[in-house]
């Protein structure tokens, strides 16, 4: 499925995540509520811009070297079945969007999951699946 990608905010950081790096990392993506991903994709992911089908990524925020996402388990989890790279949104690095300094550790974790920069509304291909109901 074609899309394309856009931030949530004009603050976020947008690039495609290695999958294998972002599962690996330290990040809370056990506190997902439901214990079953289907494989499928949820409608709010998804809406229609300039005749164009956009995608939401998964978002995250770092914190003195941790993930913690924002929203997007449910995707990331999704995604790193199907794919090697993917779209996602990093928020801010310990709260440098309210003028804080990133902390080195925090710095050096974009690093290791980030697999290259992708610029917004770019297309990108998802794997096709259903849409479920959930």
């Amino acid at each position: 499925m074609e899309v394309k990608i856009q931030k949530t905010a004009s603050t976020d950081r947008l690039f495609l995540v290695d999958a294998k790096k972002l599962m690996e990392y330290e990040n809370d993506i056990a506190c997902r509520n439901s214990q079953t991903i289907e494989n499928v994709y949820h409608k709010d992911w998804f809406f229609e811009q300039c005749n164009f089908l956009y995608f939401t990524p998964p978002a995250a925020y770092i914190f003195n070297g941790k993930i913690f996402f924002i929203n997007g388990r449910h995707r990331t989890i999704l995604l790193s079945r199907y794919l090697n790279e993917f779209p996602f949104l990093i928020g801010n690095i310990d709260l440098d969007h309210f003028g804080l300094t990133p902390k080195a550790i925090s710095l050096e974790v974009m690093t290791i999951i980030k697999a290259k920069d992708v610029k917004e509304h770019s297309s990108f291909t998802l794997p096709d699946l259903k849409m479920g109901k959930f």
